[in-house]
């Protein structure tokens, strides 16, 4: 999944040895900064050998980040192509901000996006999450784009009850 265009598009990492291309990458991720939790969007099937499929990942944990001095713990959300526009990412969204804010024995919980991704900036904003900094123009990589990169600007965002 995280090879998905709409994913890569944003997120080139998740399909690299930096997070999710082997099971040892993806190991020393998840220890990162003291671990993470990972949250799995499951779709049903039904008259199928396997009974559900990945429609979606998240994951939340600790960062250190002078953006989010306020928001300890970060996140971050990914929609596979059989999941897309059926409504779900809010409300997935908004589940994994839950469990987060149980596991973590905390309030506020910080993310990024990019400017240019407005269907998530927009679900986030339906969700609590505010506008925090936008910040300069910068080179984002992307595998779409023969450059690798394109002209983009971060948006801070955190949720704070």
């Amino acid at each position: 999944m995280a090879r998905q265009e709409h994913i890569v598009e944003y997120c080139p990492g998740d399909a690299t040895d930096r997070r999710f291309a082997s099971l040892e990458s993806t190991e020393k991720w998840l220890r990162k900064a003291g671990g993470r939790a990972v949250f799995l969007l499951l779709q049903r099937l039904s008259g199928e050998s396997s009974p559900t499929r990945l429609a979606g990942y998240g994951w939340t944990g600790y960062e250190e980040s002078p953006r989010f001095e306020a928001y300890p713990i970060t996140s971050a959300y990914r929609l596979g192509d059989i999941a897309l526009n059926q409504g779900l990412f809010k409300h997935y969204v908004q589940a994994v901000v839950s469990a987060t804010k149980t596991l973590f024995t905390m309030e506020g919980v910080g993310l990024e996006t990019w400017q240019s991704n407005d269907p998530a900036f927009r679900t986030y904003k339906k969700v609590g999450f505010s506008e925090l900094e936008i910040g300069p123009d910068e080179l984002r990589p992307t595998l779409l784009k023969d450059s690798g990169t394109v002209l983009d600007q971060r948006v801070y965002m955190g949720y704070q009850d």
